[in-house]
């Protein structure tokens, strides 16, 4: 259905003529193409709830927004009428510091959170790409993550409550302010990684940790794939506690490794390696990881430290979220298998005209595949076909993050559906009957 005048009028009422950006603004909001045909920048969680009644009872689909970090996951939208966006959304609520945890809009962005936190001594332990431009809303919307994981976890694990305004325009919530929080249906895991398709995220409740007293980073390279895997395993099975451990190939390495460093050997298999906690734990790590490599000494291993290690993590959590890439996959598979899977990778990379660079959260299993260029259409959605099929004949799967809009036309986005598929499908009818929200961008085209 067309967004006429006269639905803007009526929608003018509700929260305002000036929430309707002008006409220029749909194209500034298009997806694969794709453009709104109006955008509504509401103020207030009533104006949001206004927004999506308004939305609802007139058959337009809608796409939650904040600042468009991560509308290149998923489909193209099926329909696309109304753009939401979030970003004056953009409030704390409360701040009780002393318990760790925040309440805010959803619509503040990451790096603002974090500069707000820190003079408090505290943080939000994320480090998805583009953070400080990166929303809270969409964040959760996508169950975001980085290296910290293997600690850490992911947004689902530091989210206790949750606010989300409904397709028909209600207003939930889920879980509540305070950490120990055991009662009634878990709603925060429900719409934490739904790609907005269940309710539109507007305040959440988070989880927070004390600032570490030191950061230290750890550089190596490695002769062939198969040593850094046995200095994996080494690592993982010692008394060490890394806050994260990434395996990259050797054009990753030479993506984000330290080139500034004279005589640095690049183009090898590497690990990079971070410990932080109090001063003395994270040097007594530093010294001990030398040890614990053993007879799988790598060719080279420095600590990387000040600007220079702020450089090469800022390479490692950004390696996703380059928007110059042609193509972006993710693989979850069982860690033991990641330096086979990536060999196997680069090699069906190889036979269809193009390289790939790789990095991997070694302790968790997943495994990020970059390649930048002009890259053939019908060889990327070759590599993507095998590359699924490797990943599902490990119990793993794969995931095209950033892809051109013909390659996602011919290949499944999400990977293989899932047993759980029908259960997604169940609650997505059973939330969103009309296909409001988001109609057609995750699994399965819901």
């Amino acid at each position: 259905m067309a967004v006429t005048a006269e639905l803007k009028e009526m929608l003018s009422g509700e929260v305002g003529a000036g929430a309707i950006l002008d006409d220029d603004s749909c194209e500034q909001h298009a997806i694969n193409g794709q453009a709104p045909g109006v955008v509504i920048r509401p103020e207030s969680i009533e104006d949001v709830a206004a927004t999506m009644r308004w939305a609802h009872g007139n058959g337009l689909a809608a796409v939650p927004w904040g600042n468009g970090t991560l509308m290149h996951l998923g489909y193209p939208p099926d329909r696309y009428d109304v753009a939401v966006k979030l970003d004056l959304l953009n409030k704390v609520i409360d701040y009780p510091s002393e318990d760790m945890t925040i309440t805010v809009n959803a619509g503040l962005c990451l790096g603002c959170l974090q500069n707000i936190l820190e003079k408090k001594g505290q943080y939000l332990p994320i480090d998805p790409p583009d953070a400080k431009d990166a929303t809270l809303g969409g964040l959760i919307a996508t169950n975001a993550g980085g290296p910290r994981r293997l600690v850490e976890g992911t947004l689902r694990d530091l989210v206790i409550g949750i606010r989300v305004v409904q397709a028909d325009g209600k207003v939930v919530r889920g879980g509540s302010r305070v950490v120990k929080n055991v009662a009634g249906y878990d709603l925060c895991k429900l719409y934490t990684g739904s790609l907005g398709t269940l309710g539109i995220i507007v305040e959440t409740t988070l989880k927070l940790r004390p600032l570490p007293e030191k950061q230290a980073s750890v550089w190596c390279e490695f002769e062939s794939p198969e040593e850094a895997e046995a200095g994996i395993a080494a690592v993982l099975e010692s008394e060490l506690s890394p806050i994260f451990i990434e395996y990259l190939n050797g054009n990753g390495a030479k993506a984000v490794g330290p080139s500034e460093l004279d005589g640095w050997a690049q183009g090898r298999a590497a690990l990079y390696l971070g410990f932080d906690g109090p001063e003395e734990a994270a040097q007594w790590q530093m010294e001990q990881l030398q040890a614990v490599l053993g007879t799988q000494q790598p060719g080279r291993c420095t600590e990387i430290y000040g600007h220079l290690q702020e450089i090469v993590s800022s390479r490692l959590i950004e390696f996703r979220g380059s928007s110059e890439a042609a193509l972006v996959c993710k693989a979850n598979i069982l860690s033991s298998e990641i330096t086979r899977f990536v060999t196997s990778a680069e090699k069906v990379a190889d036979e269809n005209g193009f390289a790939i660079e790789t990095t991997a959260h070694a302790g968790n299993g997943i495994v990020y595949l970059r390649s930048s260029g002009d890259i053939n259409e019908t060889g990327m959605i070759a590599a993507v076909l095998s590359w699924t099929e490797l990943a599902v004949g490990v119990s793993g799967s794969l995931v095209v993050e950033r892809a051109p809009y013909a390659v996602k036309e011919q290949v499944d986005v999400w990977g293989p559906q899932r047993s759980d598929f029908r259960l997604m499908k169940s609650i997505k009818e059973t939330l969103d009957a009309e296909r409001v929200l988001n109609p057609g961008r995750f699994v399965g085209r819901l």
